[in-house]
């Protein structure tokens, strides 16, 4: 997988924390995809659970291998209070949009990945794998707006607030319904949506 893991002893492959945020999650989504085409759709349930675990496993792996002094808080895994005094914590959501990644022909998923160092976000990676698509801090690039000229707004597909309906209609915007927050937080930095409204308290 990497030169730490192939040699038993850790001689990372990765010198930039924005590199290995960005392989980890091109990596894991890549997992996720095979494990679809695998799988398939019959039994959404057993694709979903096995997709969070997949890619939980492959990513806490990833990082214990590459930066093995880091804490790392995933969605998937047990919280390991050690995070709390560390000075570098990995956090992952390792398949954002589970619900819709066992949905065939749904592109609307995620894998998310970030280090934080002494409290302050260093680096990230989200993917989009069924978009081949990751966007990373590094290196950034602007992505110029795309549509007809009306504002789009990004909502929950599953759980939209009625405060987006009453600010799209204040607007004239039009709704556009999604899954996962990392597919929906990228539909604003590719330019396909110009804001994404979320209420629940995060």
């Amino acid at each position: 997988m990497t030169r730490g893991i192939a040699l038993g002893v850790h001689t990372s492959a990765f010198d930039s924390d924005h590199e290995l945020a960005r392989f980890g999650a091109l990596e894991a989504g890549r997992v996720l995809l095979a494990l679809r085409d695998e799988l398939g759709f019959a039994d959404a349930k057993r694709l979903r659970d096995q997709g969070d675990r997949t890619a939980h496993e492959f990513l806490t792996a990833l990082l214990a291998a590459e930066r093995p002094g880091d804490a790392v808080l995933s969605e998937e895994g047990i919280d390991d209070q050690h995070r709390l005094s560390a000075r570098r914590v990995w956090i992952i959501d390792p398949l954002d949009g589970t619900r819709e990644f066992g949905e065939d022909g749904r592109t609307d998923w995620a894998v998310h990945v970030a280090l934080i160092e002494d409290g302050e976000p260093v680096a990230a990676a989200v993917a989009l794998p069924a978009r081949d698509v990751v966007m990373t801090t590094f290196p950034p690039a602007l992505v110029p707006a795309q549509g007809d000229g009306r504002l789009r707004i990004v909502v929950s597909r599953s759980h939209t607030p009625p405060e987006a309906h009453a600010v799209a209609e204040a607007l004239g915007a039009d709704l556009v319904f999604m899954g996962s927050a990392g597919a929906k937080t990228m539909a604003v930095v590719l330019g396909e949506a110009d804001a994404y409204i979320h209420i629940g308290g995060q």
